[in-house]
């Protein structure tokens, strides 16, 4: 253990009489730091940091960060004091004395959050704690909607067929591998609870199940009973696909980030739902799902899926929300381009941004970007970490038409580790900037892709219009 770490352990005690409220022994970053330097004052914030990280991953402590930036994070001192007197009410079972009542509308107000916290801890620190952890939200600061204490099920009027034969029907399941495993229990209510705070018009919700709208398009997320598999449903009864096709890109990335977050050891399985039996409101979607190799091969072969359970066909592009269109891009620079190198796709694995963290590109080689509308993205070879200027013009590209949903992230660096897939998003402008001797590959959606190479970049070129999305396997362009 570095020896900050040891120093640290062994001032929490004094810490949490002194500096901390005596009903939370939590400080945040800017209290937490000055109380480190005042027996290290060389210590550098960085390495604070990272000897926090270590104490939290050895739960020592709990760090816990609203966003990228280190000034909005709380340190917890008692990580005990954290799961007794917070999570323990909070998630107590009908049969506890101290535990939180609902109303008739599955809320809980801030006056029974009082009423169960005062005695021991301040009701307001735990308000943001239970916010900070994704365990409930409030979008009146009066009541708050907690996921996991809601009992009420799916409304029969959620989901109903539109009767419009016009209306598209899509959909994705993720299945525990292992008939022994399942997703953990903090998965679904975390999906729910970023639901509530990522999407503009308020989702309906229930235990186990969320539906979404946006526009003409309707979403469904639903976790199955036995806790082994999560379903995401789009349809649209005006027939739009490329809005379904958004719809499923931004509740598939938040699935995957939330199940890599909360079950990083669960093994899963991908499948596409048949959209007949979407549209017919079947029981038992697996049964007629299809596995992404089935809809590979019937896509290379030019080929109907055969689904011998339902005794039916379909076509690939009646079961994929993928679009052919292409996307074109607008150059703000005048700069020559450079065309992109071509991709080697086998042994590459996957990585993914963080929502307002900078994200780190690694690999000098066989790198690929995929980026939001208006995403900011620097990338440097031979391993040196670089930032663009807001006024920086070399290789911007502005996006006309969106390739995934946005998301802040501000600037992001390549270093030299094993060839690696990497998804970057973004909400700002795409500048990707290739060093000396670098070797980068970009995949944008549609024609006039290109890169902006620096002076006497040694990049090799391979013009591609393959369109490859990491995050979703079955990534196609339809014919």
């Amino acid at each position: 253990m570095p020896k900050l770490c040891a120093e640290i352990i062994n001032r929490v005690p004094g810490w949490c009489k002194s500096r901390c409220n005596p009903k939370g022994p939590v400080m945040d970053w800017d209290t937490y730091r000055r109380a480190v330097k005042e027996f290290n004052p060389a210590v550098e914030e960085n390495f604070l940091q990272k000897s926090t990280e270590h104490l939290h991953d050895q739960a020592e402590i709990i760090m816990v960060r609203k966003s990228a930036s280190r000034s909005e994070s709380i340190v917890i001192m008692k990580p005990s004091w954290l799961g007794k007197d917070v999570f323990g009410p909070t998630l107590a079972p009908e049969n506890f004395a101290k535990r939180l009542r609902r109303t008739a509308e599955d809320l809980v107000t801030r006056d029974e959050i009082y009423r169960v916290f005062e005695d021991k801890s301040d009701p307001e620190l735990v308000i943001t704690l239970l916010q900070r952890f994704q365990l409930c939200h409030s979008y009146n600061g009066k009541e708050f909607v907690f996921p996991s204490l809601l009992t009420q099920e799916m409304p029969k009027e959620a989901w109903l067929p539109t009767g419009e034969s016009t209306t598209l029907y899509f959909g994705k399941a993720w299945r525990c591998r292992d008939l022994t495993d399942m997703f953990s229990s903090d998965f679904f209510p975390r999906v729910q609870t970023l639901l509530m705070t990522s999407m503009s018009n308020r989702p309906i919700l229930w235990k186990g199940g969320a539906k979404c709208f946006d526009s003409d398009v309707e979403a469904l997320v639903q976790m199955s009973s036995e806790g082994r598999t999560v379903y995401i449903c789009t349809r649209s009864v005006e027939g739009d696909r490329e809005r379904c096709h958004h719809m499923m890109r931004f509740l598939e990335k938040l699935v995957v980030g939330v199940l890599q977050e909360s079950s990083p050891g669960t093994d899963t399985t991908q499948l596409i739902l048949s959209a007949r039996a979407l549209k017919e409101h079947r029981d038992d979607l697996l049964k007629y799902a299809y596995t992404l190799e089935q809809v590979k091969v019937a896509k290379a072969e030019s080929v109907a899926l055969v689904n011998r359970t339902g005794g039916y066909s379909e076509k690939v592009i009646d079961v994929m929300c993928k679009t052919s269109r292409h996307r074109t891009l607008s150059h703000s620079s005048s700069a020559s381009a450079v065309p992109i190198p071509g991709w080697d796709e086998r042994g590459i694995s996957t990585t993914s941004s963080q929502s307002g963290s900078p994200t780190s590109i690694v690999g000098n080689k066989n790198t690929v970007v995929i980026a939001a509308p208006f995403s900011r993205v620097i990338m440097s070879g031979s391993g040196v970490s670089s930032a663009a200027d807001d006024d920086s013009g070399a290789g911007i590209h502005e996006w006309q038409e969106e390739v995934f949903t946005a998301m802040e992230t501000e600037e992001q660096s390549a270093e030299p580790m094993s060839p690696t897939l990497t998804v970057v998003e973004g909400d700002d402008n795409t500048v990707v900037t290739a060093g000396d001797g670098s070797f980068v590959s970009v995949r944008t959606q549609g024609d006039g892709q290109d890169m902006e190479g620096v002076e006497n970049s040694d990049v090799e070129a391979d013009t591609s219009n393959d369109v490859v999305d990491p995050l979703d396997p079955m990534s196609i362009e339809l014919d």
